[in-house]
């Protein structure tokens, strides 16, 4: 089931939580909460290393082919141009914090 509602619908949930279960109570119409939710900081690339297929009979995956993985690169062209350059990409440019706004829309998935 997956269930959407906006992030002020979050915001009061998350007040009335922290008045509840922590017992702080506060003047929340001076107060804004803004939830920051955490990424690793850096891709998973091990699924590059190897390109293995199902094997029946064993019940395991055969390796057909190991990689070595040097990181990602962007593929970026010039407007008007035709050629193109793939530059490795900068990791210190990876999003790993997003923060819930009162006008952002949820999803939840209850499985």
């Amino acid at each position: 089931m997956k269930i959407t509602f906006d992030g002020w619908d979050f915001m009061i949930s998350a007040k009335n939580y922290l008045k509840e279960k922590f017992n702080i109570d506060m003047d929340w119409d001076e107060h804004e909460i803004y939830p920051e939710i955490k990424f690793p900081n850096s891709p998973k690339l091990d699924c590059y290393k190897k390109t293995t297929e199902w094997n029946q009979d064993k019940g395991d995956y055969d390796v057909l082919a190991e990689y070595e993985v040097e990181g990602l690169f962007v593929k970026r062209k010039k407007v008007g141009s035709k050629n193109c350059e793939y530059v490795r990409f900068d990791y210190d440019n990876l999003i790993d914090t997003v923060t819930i706004h009162p006008d952002d829309e949820i999803d939840i998935n209850i499985y």
